[in-house]
């Protein structure tokens, strides 16, 4: 059985910034934008269980449907308007600097960081700092990066105030280019496709529902509907990333406020992943009503509630 290919839109030409007004910054600036629990010193000093995660941790994620908790609100996303960017008019497609990866088993390939990435780094989530973001693109140990880097940033427009603290969220992903995090959910959804066992997954979400044929092929119809309406949300997705910095805004602001936030906490990783785990549940109920027969001529799964 062959799934469903994730298809990542990229519409290019109009100018908006998801999400903030790229204008040079006063000391201070920073607290308007979004500030999560700091979930460690840094992400080169990462600990954890053998399990990868600790008990402690688990007992401490949030919910996904808890209380709204009270942050700072950052810039508008979707009513915003891309400004000019320091000298030339920079926009934020343009190129900063190229990395070295670090996952490369061998040679090390190089990766490009554009200015609005290093602005998504700077005024998103993360907040990083001028040492942090050093790291980030691997300039830890140049003489005088900290400074040369500073300077770079001020005549884009970006000011980071002096002794500014590592107040945001650093995760595994503060490691790690945009360019390779989309990479990383790339070879996942190959893997998921490749060696995910669909087939026996959903025998087995069969048999531990144990209830009647027709109630499960209601809900897997049901359930593939519901999927298309997600995977679609996650497509008309606007936030600049790795390979798309502008694009006109779709979706109701609020929500591509939050997935703007989402796709800077997760370096563009989340969405894309996530687009490949619906791709993935997809394949589970088309594997279902496959089982009962509930195909149509051409072999694919109906998909319509109608003929249950």
């Amino acid at each position: 059985m062959r799934l469903p290919l994730v298809v990542l839109e990229i519409k290019m030409g109009v100018k908006h910034f998801g999400g903030a007004i790229f204008l040079p910054l006063i000391p201070g600036a920073e607290d308007l934008h979004t500030t999560v629990t700091n979930l460690g010193p840094n992400c080169f000093q990462h600990e954890s269980s053998e399990s990868g995660v600790s008990n402690a941790e688990l007992e401490e994620k949030d919910s996904f449907l808890g209380p709204e908790k009270k942050v700072p609100a950052g810039k508008d996303v979707s009513n915003s308007i891309m400004m000019n960017v320091g000298p030339g008019n920079l926009s934020p497609q343009v190129v900063f600097c190229k990395v070295p990866s670090r996952t490369a088993v061998q040679k090390p390939k190089m990766l490009t960081v554009t200015v609005g990435e290093v602005y998504r780094r700077v005024f998103g989530p993360e907040m990083m700092n001028v040492s942090l973001l050093g790291s980030y693109l691997r300039r830890a140990k140049e003489k005088d990066g900290g400074k040369t880097l500073r300077d770079e940033l001020t005549k884009l427009g970006m000011y980071v105030p002096l002794g500014r603290r590592k107040n945001g969220s650093t995760t595994t992903w503060t490691c790690f280019v945009e360019e390779e995090a989309q990479a990383m959910a790339f070879d996942l959804d190959v893997a998921s496709r490749k060696f995910f066992p669909v087939q026996d997954f959903s025998q087995t979400i069969k048999e531990r529902l144990n209830c009647p044929d027709r109630d499960l092929r209601f809900c897997a119809v049901g359930m593939r509907k519901m999927l298309k309406v997600m995977r679609q949300i996650f497509l008309d997705d606007r936030s600049p990333v790795h390979g798309r910095e502008e694009g006109e805004p779709i979706l109701k602001k609020d929500l591509q406020d939050g997935l703007y936030k989402y796709s800077c906490a997760t370096h563009g990783f989340g969405s894309l992943a996530l687009t490949s785990a619906i791709d993935l549940f997809d394949a589970f109920m088309e594997a279902l009503l496959e089982d009962f027969g509930f195909c149509s001529e051409n072999g694919s799964s109906s998909g319509s509630i109608d003929s249950i």
